[in-house]
């Protein structure tokens, strides 16, 4: 049965449309707002994404962070000890920890062991 030429063109932009929705699907769920930790530089390694709804608690990362990338619109304070405490381990007064803002990345001088999400 000859198939017309108006009749293959509908079909071929109805698959069309529809590969393009399937394909923004993905990019539409990687949009989504989220912290995350690596335990690489640059966003590279072990990924851990935070829960940022636990605002204004101190969280102790499982792996060492080396870098981060927050996509979100939440400040977190990002600290070189455990239990959100300021300073370089093994340095005795240092009150060196990082605010890593709002969508924005970063890429940490020493590991990071801890943070929490500002209020």
């Amino acid at each position: 049965m000859p198939v017309s030429p108006k009749k293959f063109a509908i079909a071929a932009a109805g698959a069309a449309v529809l590969a393009t929705v399937v394909a923004a699907q993905p990019a539409a769920a990687a949009g989504t707002a989220q912290m995350a930790f690596y335990s690489g530089a640059y966003g590279t390694g072990t990924e851990t994404i935070i829960d940022l709804d636990l605002s204004g608690q101190c969280h102790d990362l499982d792996t060492p962070a080396h870098s981060a990338i927050n996509l979100s619109d939440a400040t977190v304070e990002v600290y070189l000890d455990t239990d959100c405490r300021p300073g370089v381990p093994g340095t005795p007064r240092d009150d060196l920890y990082f605010v890593l803002q709002a969508h924005y990345s970063g890429v940490f001088a020493y590991p990071a062991l801890s943070y929490r999400v500002r209020v």
